[in-house]
């Protein structure tokens, strides 16, 4: 059991990782495409754009919206697809991660309004010139979300899981095949993303997994749900070894910039 436990987390680590990366990936993605759109010359970056032109007050708005408003719109579709179970059970540990980092991305962004000017929804906020005290409201109910956002996910945990007996062991699953591997994924993450372009981004990989504190319970609460068939498990490593192709594949590629003229 102790093995088995131990593949589990390795496993859950690499999908943490793999949807992450690609979560941060498509976020730049979405910036740049928004920048195609209003003509400011975009170059995509692994995990930023650089602009040729900064355009209209309107124009910067739309692209830095962009990337936080594509993560939480993907994120909740994405949990709504697994709640329904709408999700193929090969693919269910990945889709279940990539709505947990879509959503949270959006969430850390309303977070961050009031002291991160350089990170997107702060520059929305200085652009738009919204008063201190409106910018430090936002940011509360940006915590609060943060508080919220994991607990939808503990039915989808939960149906995932083999039986889980009680209440108590509900939250030991939580802790070792979800919180545990997150922290294990973290450094790695750090690591494929130096030099980091912005401190915001390092503060964000290393919160990332801060709102999955709230899941031990949520998933207790959860344990009773209807279970989806448990899809073979995989090699454990082999996650984490997708990760690391992935983020070699996208740096090979877009290190350098990515435009279209």
């Amino acid at each position: 059991m102790e093995n088995e436990a131990r593949d589990r987390a390795i496993e859950a680590a690499g999908w943490y990782a793999l949807a992450f990366w690609i979560t941060t990936v498509l976020h730049e993605g979405a910036h740049f495409v928004a920048g195609l759109v209003v003509g400011r010359g975009p170059i995509l970056h692994t995990t930023f754009v650089d602009y040729a032109r900064d355009g209209s007050v309107g124009d910067q708005i739309a692209t830095a919206l962009a990337g936080p408003l594509f993560s939480g719109i993907s994120g909740a579709l994405l949990l709504l697809a697994l709640r329904a179970r709408r999700v193929p059970d090969a693919t269910r540990p990945l889709v279940t991660w990539l709505g947990y980092h879509g959503l949270v991305n959006l969430v850390g962004y309303v977070f961050s309004v009031s002291f991160a000017t350089g990170g997107d929804l702060g520059r929305v906020a200085a652009l738009l010139e919204l008063p201190t005290g409106l910018r430090i409201a936002i940011t509360i109910a940006g915590f609060g979300l943060l508080r919220l956002v994991a607990r939808p996910f503990g039915e989808v945990f939960a149906a995932d899981a083999r039986p889980l007996d009680d209440e108590a062991a509900a939250r030991a699953h939580a802790r070792r095949c979800v919180m545990v591997p997150a922290w294990i994924a973290t450094p790695l993450l750090i690591v494929a993303a130096l030099p980091v372009p912005h401190w915001l981004a390092l503060v964000y990989t290393l919160s990332a997994p801060l709102p999955l504190f709230d899941l031990p319970d949520a998933l207790a609460k959860a344990r009773g749900a209807e279970r989806s068939r448990i899809a073979p498990t995989i090699p454990a490593w082999s996650a984490l070894v997708a990760f690391v192709l992935v983020v070699i594949a996208t740096r090979l590629v877009l290190d350098r910039g990515v435009g279209l003229g």
